[in-house]
């Protein structure tokens, strides 16, 4: 499976933060419902083993709803790591995914968010916190627990 090209984060980003509705407002298909639970599975055990300090039990993710219907988008608070995974659907664990996840589809929390969606400045790898806040909501809100 090929995945978007990273710019589409970026969009998302604008368009998410424009106004006062917050995609954890929003309707979703809950993370255990969506056809590709197995997968997301998959692909968050493999990210996990592949950090070098990766200790079995320890990796948490909190998972949330898929948004936009069967083929939208899914987020993931890597708790311990810092991190927001952004899954697109449909998904696949192959190792495409896992490089992509890997590079283009994280958010590192302590180095990819600026303050306002002004300070983002045309960058593809940068998020306002805004962006940080309401996906962090969606993912305690409406998440599943995931341990890895």
């Amino acid at each position: 499976m090929k995945l978007q090209p990273f710019i589409s984060i970026a969009l998302i980003c604008v368009t998410a933060s424009a106004g006062d509705k917050k995609i954890s407002d929003g309707p979703g298909i809950p993370a255990k419902s969506h056809r590709d639970w197995s997968e997301v599975k998959k692909l968050l055990a493999r990210a996990a083993k592949a950090e070098p300090d990766y200790s079995p039990g320890k990796e948490v993710f909190l998972v949330s709803r898929v948004i936009g219907g069967q083929d939208g988008l899914q987020f993931v608070w890597w708790k311990n790591r810092r991190r927001i995974l952004v899954l697109y659907h449909p998904l696949n664990a192959d190792d495409e995914d896992l490089l992509a996840l890997k590079s283009k589809y994280c958010v590192n929390l302590d180095t990819g968010v600026v303050p306002t969606d002004d300070d983002i400045n045309g960058s593809t790898y940068l998020v306002s916190q805004a962006w940080v806040d309401d996906r962090l909501q969606e993912c305690k809100t409406h998440g599943v627990l995931h341990v890895q």
